[in-house]
């Protein structure tokens, strides 16, 4: 890893992290928020695997680390196909957010999850898929009409 990243993510000198490169063409390459709802910031960063996967690293502010994506962890993760859900722009959705996607007719995760923290937004031309902590595990909630 770089030194593109917020200061004082040590989840990035973990051996699970070793060979991941950011990537920075992403629109922010890295997003802040509670994602966990325990009042600690958590960082999300768009990165690819040494084989060539991409997704998303997730820096929880207690330190842990969470790999989603195609070839960066255990089994698929989104319904997207070979789990290339990574979009060119993200964003952090909070709760309030997320709960107003139950307004629109199409083209966002049905039903609309109820998450603990804020949620990661994929944000594509036709739809929004989300990543979510669900207080166990992170989820995918894709945009299927």
């Amino acid at each position: 890893m770089s030194p593109c990243c917020p200061r004082n993510l040590q989840c990035l000198k973990s051996p699970k992290a070793a060979g991941l490169t950011v990537l920075s063409s992403n629109n922010p390459f890295y997003l802040r928020g509670d994602l966990d709802a325990d009042g600690k910031p958590d960082y999300a960063l768009a990165v690819r695997s040494k084989g060539g996967g991409t997704g998303v690293l997730i820096c929880v502010g207690n330190g842990s680390l969470f790999l989603l994506g195609s070839g960066l962890g255990g089994g698929q993760f989104s319904d997207m196909p070979q789990d290339r859900f990574l979009a060119q722009q993200w964003a952090v959705y909070t709760k309030q957010e997320v709960a107003a996607l139950g307004a629109f007719q199409s083209n966002v995760p049905r039903p609309v999850p109820s998450v603990k923290g804020e949620a990661i937004a994929m944000i594509w031309e036709d739809g929004i898929s989300l990543i979510y902590w669900d207080g166990v595990k992170y989820r995918w909630a894709g945009s299927k009409e």
